[in-house]
């Protein structure tokens, strides 16, 4: 690998995680005065209202797919993933839930070993207790200390667990299913295609959540009811609220192409660390903009959440690599 190239690569990443982390924080800002599903629709489509001079600029042939019952799927994916992040941000801090979100790619690799039959190796376990031992700490401030016994159990109850963190889960489990759908379409669909599928079908799953009035009706349990629209005028925007849309769809955009061209210029294995940058970048903006600063108890669970994805990112390059060479 080119040394130049490989220094690209960790810039370009670096730029990627600085806009994944600009878009978070000016998304919880909005959140403020929008309902959250509001945000979530507007970012989807304004995203989409940008790129498509670009997409469009090889004609609408572009939009010729075979597969556009996974195209919707994974539109589905990516607008359920936004929404309940979105909703999670607005009663967690966005470090913590940040942190958690980087499970994904620990659940790639227990979905591996239970649903594709890779192989067990006890690097790969260990990996899973440690991200799962890190969630418990992100979870519960206090989990872990520096005095024996290391681990105090007794943090960990049901009763003081935030029922908000369900969502950061939930999030995380719809970006795990959108990335096995891109991983499918990867091997057929052009970028172009399934960045505008994308963002046209999340724009649409998003729509309803966003600007319906629900209301429940009790069938036994209580089931959500549409029961109108909500009237534009009560929206409470704000003039500057445009240019915040505006920055968010520019870091969209520059997220999609430096993540792209970071891949390009060198290996995951070696682009791993730099990949999770984007806590350090939270925590920073977090801290400046909402004063959210994590507990000091909480540092341990970053550490070993961000330190389990690195090595399975690693681990799965350096088989990937012996597997290409025996071969």
């Amino acid at each position: 690998m080119n040394k130049n190239n490989k220094l690209r690569g960790i810039g370009y990443m670096i730029l990627n995680s600085f806009a994944l982390s600009l878009i978070y924080i000016l998304m919880k800002k909005l959140s403020v005065d929008l309902n959250s599903s509001q945000v979530v629709f507007f970012y989807k489509f304004c995203c989409l209202i940008i790129i498509s001079p670009w997409v469009f600029n090889e004609g609408v042939q572009i939009l010729k797919t075979p597969q556009l019952k996974l195209h919707i799927l994974r539109g589905f994916f990516s607008a359920s993933g936004s929404l309940f992040f979105m909703y999670s941000l607005q009663y967690v801090k966005v470090v913590n839930a940040t942190a958690l979100s980087y499970l994904e790619q620990v659940l790639w690799a227990v979905i591996a070993i239970l649903f594709f039959k890779e192989k067990f190796s006890w690097q790969k376990i260990l990996a899973i207790f440690a991200s799962f031992l890190g969630a418990l700490a992100v979870i519960y401030p206090g989990l872990i200390n520096t005095s024996f016994p290391f681990v105090d159990i007794s943090k960990v109850s049901i009763a003081d667990y935030d029922k908000y963190y369900t969502f950061t889960f939930l999030a995380v489990l719809s970006w795990t299913a959108n990335s096995i759908s891109v991983k499918i379409l990867g091997k057929t669909a052009k970028n172009k295609t399934q960045a505008f599928y994308s963002l046209l079908f999340s724009s649409f799953f998003a729509f309803p959540i966003a600007f319906l009035n629900w209301e429940y009706v009790n069938i036994g349990f209580n089931f959500p009811m549409p029961n109108g629209l909500v009237p534009f005028y009560s929206l409470e925007l704000k003039p500057v609220y445009a240019l915040y849309f505006i920055i968010i769809t520019i870091c969209y955009v520059t997220h999609s192409i430096a993540f792209f061209k970071a891949m390009k210029k060198a290996s995951m294995s070696a682009l791993a660390p730099y990949h999770y940058f984007k806590i350090i970048f939270v925590g920073v903006l977090g801290y400046l903009i909402f004063g959210q600063s994590p507990d000091n108890a909480v540092y341990f669970g970053y550490l070993l959440i961000i330190s389990s994805g690195i090595f399975l990112m690693k681990y799965e390059h350096k088989i990937d690599k012996k597997e290409k060479n025996s071969g």
